[in-house]
């Protein structure tokens, strides 16, 4: 007989069950909350590396760039971040001629190549990858956008993949995390940059 004080082995596994159920909840909820909090610092990581490249055209950030074999300081005629869907990274950039008579020609090509130099490169954090790139028409069949800075006044120009202008008046970068979150950081035109 049960004695009235204490548990029956069936309660005390009944219990210990229904602890395991909540915590378990819990430790799942808080993992979906911490792929969100990384989801957001991707987004606003991203529109920060969009931002420092606008940023170092309007202050004219010097470039080191070898002429005759020296490393000297020039001034690009852009700056610009190119943000690659297949390899999952940005790789802000000081943008060149591809002709070594940039010096003379000045004649900036809409896109990264060997002939621009690399000022910095980061991978989105594990988890979070670019989904989709859209235009303003809702197209998503672009693997590489650049978004270009123009020295001094920092006059924006959105090309493809290949230097060719991009549709419309803006570009959206959508971003997922493992869960099937999203953001998007748009980038206008007319220089602003947000994260939705």
């Amino acid at each position: 007989g049960k004695s009235g004080a204490g548990f029956t082995v069936i309660e005390m596994l009944v219990t210990v069950a229904v602890i395991t159920f909540m915590a378990s909840q819990i430790l799942v909820s808080f993992s979906g909350l911490g792929q969100g909090v990384a989801l957001n610092r991707a987004g606003q990581e991203l529109a920060r590396m969009i931002r420092s490249a606008q940023y170092m055209s309007i202050t004219v950030a010097y470039a080191r760039v070898p002429v005759a074999g020296i490393p000297t300081f020039l001034i690009p005629p852009a700056v610009g971040i190119r943000i690659d869907k297949a390899t999952q990274q940005e790789t802000i950039f000081a943008e060149r001629d591809d002709d070594p008579a940039f010096l003379i020609a000045g004649n900036p090509d809409g896109k990264y190549t060997n002939a621009d130099e690399k000022i910095k490169i980061e991978k989105l954090p594990e988890g979070i990858t670019i989904k989709r790139i859209i235009d303003q028409e809702g197209v998503d069949s672009y693997t590489v956008i650049h978004v270009l800075f123009f020295v001094p006044e920092a006059e924006i120009r959105i090309t493809k993949g290949n230097g060719s202008p991009f549709p419309g008046n803006r570009a959206q970068i959508e971003l997922i995390n493992a869960a099937g979150n999203t953001r998007t950081i748009t980038v206008h035109i007319t220089g602003q940059i947000s994260v939705q």
